[in-house]
């Protein structure tokens, strides 16, 4: 493992050298040429699961190799390093609620029409919303199921085609009455880097709320584990969870009183989670389109950010994106005014 890390830093550092021979092959071809040991392998696949949301033959070697930035473990501490109060959706409750009546929900966009005047926005009940410029902080595969007028560039039309296949992260919870396993000194943190009874639970964490009121445990799958568990019904995906926590958590953990899950690729409006899934050739292929603006149409969003920031694919990094562009788009209406 010590000399993975290292191999991985070197070929990192060496960029751009190499560029094009790590881009033309996945991550599991280079697995299989270069890992001899199975618990390597098995630990390796951990990390790619857990941080990139796909199995390793689905990931250009390239983009594992950029998006580790030769920092392994400080990699696996930004997704858990802190949590918000309220939940991850708090910081959206705050400005729908300083915004008012001007933001929109349950308003799908169906057309984006351009003009030398700016935009049209076209929603699914028929109105037209129109605008100067439009920030759009859709993933790549929503982008795709949006009708442009004028079309899309050819390098970016193909780039979104390309990551039309998101991760495929599911986000399982089950309730119980307290965190039991903190009267045991258990952190509540299960980290699994091998299949039991063929899933495969990358890690596990104590998401109770602050304030301790009940007790949830929430599990982390992506791969084959996410499709294989999205097949069955609700209840035999409960059964499986608590049966694996009950191995690291005791018996207590096989009775919650409620269970949810989250799908994100069953999601109409995102196709997946957690982010674009990088296959052989789209990073050395029109990759730069990705971020550039179309018209009056700017992106934003965690996945434009470049592929070794540190926030790519979190929320800071969403929040960050939406900020620039934001200050970007000002500024030329200020220009604009200036040259009038």
């Amino acid at each position: 493992m010590r000399w993975y890390s290292s191999e991985m830093t070197r070929l990192y550092k060496a960029l751009p050298a190499n560029r094009d021979k790590l881009d033309n092959m996945t991550m599991q071809a280079w697995m299989d040429s270069n890992l001899e040991h199975q618990g390597t392998r098995d630990l390796v696949r951990w990390m790619i699961l857990g941080l990139n949301n796909r199995e390793p033959a689905d990931h250009s070697f390239l983009s594992i190799v950029t998006s580790l930035r030769g920092q392994i473990v400080q990699s696996l501490r930004d997704g858990i390093e802190y949590r918000l109060e309220g939940g991850t959706q708090a910081p959206a409750e705050k400005m729908r609620a300083e915004l008012g009546a001007s933001v929109r929900l349950s308003t799908p966009v169906t057309n984006i029409l351009q003009d030398a005047r700016g935009v049209q926005v076209i929603v699914s009940s028929g109105e037209i919303i129109r605008a100067k410029h439009v920030i759009f902080t859709g993933t790549p595969w929503t982008s795709n199921k949006i009708t442009w007028s004028p079309p899309l560039p050819s390098p970016k039309k193909r780039l979104f085609d390309k990551l039309s296949t998101m991760g495929n992260c599911v986000k399982m919870s089950v309730f119980y009455d307290t965190p039991f396993w903190r009267q045991q000194n258990s952190s509540g943190q299960v980290i699994g880097t091998v299949e039991v009874d063929g899933l495969f639970f990358p890690a596990c964490l104590d998401n109770s709320p602050l304030n301790s009121s009940v007790g949830v445990m929430q599990c982390i799958t992506a791969g084959n584990t996410s499709t294989t568990l999205m097949k069955l019904s609700k209840s035999a995906r409960q059964d499986a969870m608590v049966k694996y926590l009950a191995r690291a958590l005791g018996d207590q953990a096989l009775t919650p009183f409620h269970y949810e899950d989250k799908d994100w690729v069953a999601s109409p409006y995102i196709g997946g989670g957690v982010y674009p899934i990088l296959a052989p050739g789209v990073l050395t292929h029109d990759y730069a389109a990705l971020a550039s603006d179309f018209g009056h149409v700017t992106w934003a969003g965690a996945d434009t950010l470049p592929l070794d920031a540190h926030n790519f694919g979190f929320i800071d990094g969403a929040i960050q994106t939406g900020e620039m562009a934001a200050q970007r788009v000002l500024k030329s209406f200020d220009e604009a005014v200036l040259s009038v």
